[in-house]
């Protein structure tokens, strides 16, 4: 079995459905994000969140934190497959996403926009949605991003509101239908 790449927008679940899907599978489950804040402790000394992470080193200081992360991911993955979930901007960082991509087939989560911007919001406005209409902006970022998956992607699963169990038994189904898991 080849290792498995959850890639999607943020809040469709691909941390939580990836560790539902490691374990229907027995495989280790690992997270770009959760490695990005490893490395940057293991480098500085102090526990940052991811968001803070981002906020301290920019844009292009956190991809390259990330492609790091995704290279050690794919490293280990070159051991013993696993799932590996990663962050909803993966698909802007081409060298972090093409590692993975490497080592494993890239399943895109997609989501309706109304259910992700609804999750998103509910824990505050994050920056970059803040300007005269989030929605807007939202539905922009969307839809760059949902190309961009749909171009990297092997396989696309729906996930139609759901979460954890549900979703990974989805995820397990289409990669069994494309081939790419043990029936």
């Amino acid at each position: 079995m080849q290792s498995i790449v959850l890639v999607g927008l943020k809040h469709v679940g691909k941390t939580s459905a990836g560790v539902a899907l490691a374990r229907l599978l027995g495989l280790p489950c690992f997270d770009v994000d959760e490695e990005v804040v490893r490395i940057h402790e293991a480098e500085t000394g102090t526990r940052r969140p991811v968001r803070e992470i981002y906020r301290l080193l920019g844009k292009e200081g956190f991809q390259d934190l990330e492609r790091r992360a995704a290279r050690e991911l794919a490293a280990r993955a070159r051991l013993r497959p696993c799932v590996i979930a990663t962050g909803g901007g993966i698909c802007d960082n081409p060298g972090a996403l093409s590692a993975l991509k490497e080592v494993g087939v890239v399943v895109y989560l997609q989501e309706e926009p109304h259910i992700l911007f609804e999750r998103i919001v509910e824990g505050g406005l994050p920056p970059f949605l803040e300007g005269p209409d989030p929605w807007e902006a939202f539905l922009a970022l969307y839809e760059r991003r949902h190309q961009a998956y749909l171009s990297q992607a092997h396989v696309v699963v729906r996930a139609r509101g759901t979460w954890e169990d549900e979703l990974a038994r989805s995820i397990l189904a289409a990669l069994e239908e494309h081939g790419y898991a043990r029936k």
